[in-house]
């Protein structure tokens, strides 16, 4: 409550001082529920971003209403990286009633809040947010969409499959390494043709379809029968074999 008060002064480096050591505090020991009460009333007029970045520091692992209100003002601020934190304290503590403060971010100017909020909307797992994430597949950079189509199977909507299965066709290679990531953390045995094509792809895209692939097929068809570790290429000869035997 010192640093609280702290808080109240005029002096922006002070504010700073004081969030800070607030942050540290609480990654010892939480902040208890009157502390965030307080906290949120001083924060949510909060013009300055690296005290809002501090308390949100503070409670990223606070589940209460009060530390809900501090990330949505925290999504109406006006630095960009703090409506980011602020989506991405709603994507840790996923509620659908988060819903009305992430839909209009999804349409923020910043590409980071963007990106965030619709992690946050599939985090919920609200079906009415289908339709906004459906439209990022039409207008949003790939990046977008590819945030997009993964929110959209978060809510079992079956265009985010087909979505994951387009980017994996992009011109990017950076969009295609993601796509393969996040395919082998779905661990869908669907994604398995789209990750054997990938092994003909870049280095990068390659490493990541072949971590890949074990997570899809539940089990990594590429070992050594002896436990050694062939090479990239002896392992991509030994997935594509498999495949082609089925």
């Amino acid at each position: 409550f010192a640093l609280l008060a702290r808080m109240e002064t005029a002096d922006v480096t002070e504010r700073r001082r004081a969030a800070t050591e607030l942050a540290t505090l609480a990654e010892k020991d939480p902040l208890g529920r009157l502390a965030v009460e307080r906290l949120c009333q001083l924060v949510t007029p909060e013009a300055d971003a690296l005290v809002f970045q501090s308390v949100l520091a503070a409670v990223a692992e606070d589940e209460s209403e009060a530390a809900h209100r501090i990330a949505y003002a925290a999504v109406g601020h006006a630095a960009a990286e703090v409506r980011r934190r602020g989506c991405l304290h709603l994507a840790m503590h996923p509620d659908p009633k988060h819903t009305p403060v992430l839909l209009p971010a999804v349409e923020d100017e910043a590409e980071s809040v963007a990106a965030a909020a619709v992690q946050a909307l599939g985090a919920c797992g609200h079906a009415t947010d289908a339709g906004a994430l459906t439209e990022l597949m039409r207008v949003g950079d790939e990046p977008l969409q590819l945030e997009a189509a993964l929110a959209l199977v978060q809510l079992d909507d079956p265009s985010g499959i087909a979505a994951l299965e387009r980017l994996a066709y992009s011109r990017d290679v950076a969009v295609r390494r993601r796509v393969a990531e996040k395919m082998g953390q779905l661990s869908d045995p669907a994604f398995t043709p789209t990750l054997i094509r990938l092994l003909d792809d870049r280095v990068s895209v390659i490493r990541a379809a072949l971590t890949a692939l074990p997570q899809t097929v539940g089990e990594d068809k590429s070992l050594s029968p002896d436990g050694t570790q062939p090479t990239t290429t002896e392992r991509v000869r030994r997935w594509k074999a498999w495949y082609a035997s089925r």
